[in-house]
């Protein structure tokens, strides 16, 4: 390190000394800097989606599309009261700091410092003042960003707080769609218990015209026991299913801030219809509007930055420092600026040997750049992929269900003919079973394959992404109350 006291006297050999080592560095480490690097791209990159609706991208919240005022409700409610909110927003708030901080850098650091010594001398018995003498001193620092080091730095960590902001959007994503998936997950269990209720409820019926054909010769013992096997079964997947029902319905409670809760109010008594289309749009648009991808590009930035400002450490730093004050026995003459002393300093800070650690942190610097290209190049594949198999699925699945509604109808009447040729004595009651059990399943299939098509619809929806999710973080950072202080 080298350090060089400047007064008007001394200027012109502080500028030759600091030009020779300015020279001096660079020829020891070599000039240069990091250039600025080109983030990757997706290329052939089709028009449109392989499965793109004919409806275009809305670019407003997704849940009204459902139609259903309890959805929106709980969703609204989430956006307000839920810890995910919080902790994004935290995290959020932490890097703005960081980004203050790492912006003041760039400005020079003024301190000032000041005090008063005193001496005194026991006389008999009383004291008597030998001196008193102030002291006032100011500091000034400054490091010149010769490099470029400091302002990369600034860039780095507003990089990283961008990078922040659509990782609190995305979080806002994934709570949205969270909670619409354990809402409608509530709604089709109890559909499927409805089912299981009706389904117990006819082989109640059945096991006692079972029983009563039984006494009258009509059923052997088999019929018997096959019939209460298969009730008691329905009755335990019942209570499974009440059990699945409570424990969804405390996940619900918890995504939205409060105490597990056991009872849901809704006006749905089955699912939804799910065949409203959500607009898509184009894929070149799904970059800008998906706050993952926008992050992963955000990082990207940040780690170049980070390259950048590693590099730079491998240059001479050089900073001028202004320190002035005074000392005297009278408070006055030390407060005087006329009195005080100032003295110019320039400082120049050159690595000359670190055994290789500056270059490693370069290198290992410039490696992270890469892992966060690969890894922004992998996000965007992703988004695609995403929205290409929410749009392939709810297409098929849609399709599915059409089948699905035929084979439920069709069982029906199969087990309504069962009934009657067995009390015709046609067929044993093994029929019946069997025809009991598709009639059960097709039914809850239907409804797994409605559940199904409505998740592909939740997924599309926040596969897409969407600027509003900066609204509703912004809705919420104004109404959080203040923090109590402890006094």
């Amino acid at each position: 390190m080298i350090s060089l006291l400047c007064t008007k006297k001394h200027e012109l050999i502080v500028l030759k000394t600091f030009a020779l080592c300015m020279l001096t560095a660079i020829a020891v480490v070599g000039c240069g800097y990091l250039r600025r690097h080109q983030a990757p791209t997706i290329v052939n990159t089709p028009e449109q989606f392989l499965s793109a609706p004919t409806a275009m991208f809305v670019d407003e919240p997704w849940w009204p599309v459902f139609q259903d005022t309890t959805l929106s409700r709980l969703i609204e409610q989430a956006l307000v009261t839920s810890p995910t909110m919080d902790i994004a927003v935290a995290r959020l708030e932490q890097l703005q700091a960081v980004n203050r901080y790492a912006a003041s850098t760039m400005f020079p650091s003024v301190s000032t410092s000041g005090g008063v010594q005193t001496g005194d001398q026991q006389v008999i018995e009383r004291y008597n003042d030998d001196f008193r003498e102030y002291s006032v001193r100011a500091n000034t620092v400054y490091e010149i960003d010769f490099w470029k080091k400091l302002s990369s730095g600034r860039r780095r960590a507003a990089a990283e707080l961008v990078a922040s902001r659509y990782d609190a959007a995305t979080s806002v994503l994934a709570l949205t769609s969270q909670i619409a998936r354990t809402y409608y997950t509530i709604i089709r269990l109890r559909d499927e218990l409805k089912a299981l209720n009706n389904a117990e409820t006819s082989y109640e019926i059945d096991s006692t015209a079972v029983s009563s054909r039984f006494v009258l010769k009509k059923a052997t013992s088999l019929d018997v026991f096959q019939t209460q096997a298969v009730l008691a079964q329905t009755r335990a997947l019942a209570e499974l299913l009440s059990v699945s029902i409570r424990t969804e319905e405390h996940s619900l409670s918890i995504l939205l801030g409060y105490y597990p809760r056991t009872t849901l109010n809704t006006t749905l008594d089955s699912l939804p219809d799910a065949s409203d289309v959500v607009g898509a749009g184009l894929p070149s648009e799904l970059l800008v509007r998906r706050p993952d991808v926008q992050a992963a590009r955000a990082r990207l930035a940040a780690a170049d930055f980070a390259w950048a400002e590693a590099y730079a450490e491998r240059f001479p730093s050089f900073s001028l420092t202004a320190t002035g004050g005074n000392v005297s026995h009278e408070l006055k003459d030390a407060l005087d600026p006329g009195k005080m002393t100032v003295n110019l300093a320039s400082r120049l800070t050159l690595p000359i040997f670190e055994g290789g650690r500056l270059r490693a942190q370069s290198d290992a610097a410039g490696t992270v750049y890469r892992q966060m290209s690969a890894e922004y190049e992998a996000t965007m594949l992703n988004a695609f992929r995403e929205v290409e198999d929410a749009l392939a699925l709810a297409e098929h699945e849609a399709a599915a269900i059409e089948q699905l509604e035929l084979a439920t109808v069709a069982a029906d009447s199969a087990l309504r003919i069962a009934r009657t040729q067995y009390m015709e004595g046609d067929v044993t009651h093994l029929t019946v079973l069997y025809a009991q059990n598709a009639q059960l399943d097709a039914e809850r299939n239907l409804i797994n394959a409605r559940f199904d098509l409505i998740t592909y619809r939740i997924d599309l929806a926040t596969a897409l992404g969407g600027s509003w999710t900066e609204a509703a973080i912004e809705d919420f950072t104004r109404n959080q109350l203040p923090v109590p202080v402890d006094k």
